[in-house]
C-alpha cells in the first residue's frame, strides 16, 4: 500500500485513487493511470507502451514523487527504495 500519492508522469500533479484500482491523473481529460503492477499507462490506449521503472530491490513498479531539473524522482511503494 502506498503511503504517498504518485504524480502523473505527464503532469506535475498528484494522482487520485481510482475506484477501479490504482491511481488516475487528477487533471480533467488526462487518461494517465498508475498501478504498482503495471506502472504508468494510458487508459485510452491500454495496449500502448507503459512507462515502467521496476524497483531494483523488489521488482514492483515505482512511481514519481517529484520532478527536478535532472528528471523525475522515483520511489517504490512496497519497500520504499
Amino acid at each position: 500500500m502506498l503511503d504517498a500519492a504518485p504524480l502523473c508522469d505527464r503532469h506535475d500533479d498528484t494522482m487520485d485513487r481510482d475506484p477501479a484500482g490504482g491511481f488516475a491523473c487528477s487533471i480533467a481529460g488526462c487518461p494517465r493511470r498508475y498501478s504498482p503492477e503495471e506502472g504508468y499507462y494510458s487508459a485510452a490506449e491500454p495496449t500502448a507502451a507503459h512507462n515502467r521503472h521496476p524497483c531494483p530491490s523488489c521488482g514492483q513498479q515505482m512511481f514519481i514523487t517529484r520532478f527536478t531539473a535532472h528528471g523525475p524522482s522515483w520511489r517504490c511503494g512496497r519497500c520504499a527504495a
